[in-house]
């Protein structure tokens, strides 16, 4: 297996007839790094997956691994790995059969077959498991032989594509622990796509969040989370409280904004004027109540609760009658009056562009 030092999609463009599902998409990862490719349905990054893997012929740019063209290789010739959301898994094959045919293929010597077929599936935790048929197995231990199917290989890239997503919620918590051992156990380049910011923020080093085919921000998960590039990567990142304000002051330290009854102020850089449109954003899990006269605060009513588990969210309504969510360690009563405050680094604002970006 070469390793991967450096990963480089150079313009990648792929179109299906009049349509541009991947506009001049542009990515280096280095090697053993953990990509996530985040975003809405029909945002592209299926179809990004699929153009690594040599599924989908590009329509123009180039695909370089070390260096080196690949995208002009076909797919069984890049020793690529990958596993699909359906799993893909021979149902008239054991266990065992499902991971040794890609060595079978390769005409490679039994003992190692034997060796490595045995290698994989004690690392996905179903050594025992060899004369059973996938409809014998659990849908995780279907997931964890796609994983070991591929990993036999030895790729030099894996690539997944939404493989949790068929999974109930408990098990998704569990294989995507899995998916961190392996990948710090192996050390394999990996490029994972998800809609799940959950998924994304824990298992990545460098997440791309894209939007209608192009990448919208690109970064550490503390990055994305912490500091949403724009309006749309921030309502996919979870502010979902979204106001129309306007500037009333702005200066090096961060601007005051006005508008929906608050009077906001939110600190960091802005290219921003007094009197400029713009919307302001923050999440639900950053609003608290106060009782000490804090600053950014507001005044909300109460209306809905949600019983979270380790929280409670409820849906407020402010003074103008614009809807709030938070989300509070104490549990609220619907008519319940409350003074909040949100950290001024924890307000996010952008230029308002209409809605366009949403």
């Amino acid at each position: 297996m070469q390793a991967i030092e450096k990963l480089e999609l150079d313009r990648v463009t792929r179109r299906f007839g009049q349509t541009t599902a991947l506009h001049e998409f542009s990515l280096n990862v280095p090697g053993r790094a953990f990509v996530t490719l985040l975003g809405p349905s029909g945002c592209g990054k299926s179809t990004a997956l699929n153009c690594l893997a040599g599924l989908l012929e590009l329509s123009s740019g180039e695909i370089r691994v070390n260096g080196q063209r690949v995208d002009n290789v076909s797919a069984e010739k890049r020793n690529f790995g990958m596993v699909f959301q359906n799993y893909a898994l021979f149902p008239h094959l054991t266990v065992y059969k499902n991971v040794a045919f890609g060595l079978e293929l390769r005409r490679t010597r039994r003992d190692i077959i034997n060796r490595k077929v045995g290698e994989a599936l004690k690392l996905v935790q179903l050594n025992g498991f060899e004369t059973r048929y996938p409809w014998q197995l659990s849908g995780g231990q279907q997931q964890r032989l796609a994983f070991a199917r591929a990993i036999v290989l030895e790729p030099s890239l894996l690539l997944l594509d939404e493989p949790l997503s068929n999974l109930d919620a408990k098990l998704r918590n569990e294989l995507r622990l899995e998916i961190k051992r392996l990948h710090e156990g192996l050390k394999i380049t990996t490029v994972y796509v998800t809609h799940d910011q959950s998924e994304a923020m824990s298992l990545s080093d460098i997440v791309i969040v894209m939007q209608r085919g192009r990448i919208e921000q690109a970064g550490p998960p503390q990055e994305i989370y912490r500091h949403p590039a724009s309006l749309f990567v921030a309502d996919f990142m979870g502010y979902k409280n979204r106001y129309q304000a306007e500037v009333t002051q702005s200066d090096s330290q961060g601007v005051r904004i006005s508008g929906a009854g608050l009077d906001l102020v939110a600190e960091g850089q802005f290219d921003l004027k007094p009197g400029q449109k713009v919307v302001a954003c923050f999440r639900p899990d950053d609003a608290f109540v106060t009782h000490n006269g804090e600053s950014n605060a507001f005044d909300a009513r109460v209306e809905l609760v949600e019983y979270l588990g380790k929280e409670y969210e409820a849906e407020a309504t402010l003074q103008t009658g614009d809807k709030v969510l938070l989300q509070l360690p104490r549990q609220m009563h619907g008519g319940e009056n409350l003074r909040v405050a949100i950290p001024r680094d924890r307000v996010m604002v952008y230029a308002d562009s209409g809605g366009k970006e949403l």
